[in-house]
């Protein structure tokens, strides 16, 4: 199957202080997973706030949901 690369430019504010971000993003993958409407997620940090942001978007570059980044790494055991 054939590899493609997309860059996509994401226009979106910060879910925090609402102050603007713009992020280019470069998705790699199959061409027909790309062509197709799927779904993804990147972190940004905001330049004006510091706080991470988590978009979702598409790779036309439509941003469908901002939400703050969450570690999900797990806990260490007390043990």
């Amino acid at each position: 199957m054939t590899e493609t690369e997309v860059e996509v430019c994401l226009d979106f504010d910060c879910h925090a202080c609402r102050g603007p971000i713009g992020l280019i993003v470069i998705c790699k993958g199959a061409l027909l997973t790309l062509t197709n409407k799927v779904l993804l997620r990147t972190t940004a940090r905001c330049p004006h706030c510091g706080k991470i942001n988590e978009p979702t978007f598409d790779p036309d570059g439509a941003v469908y949901d901002v939400s703050p980044w969450e570690d999900t790494l797990p806990q260490p055991s007390l043990n």
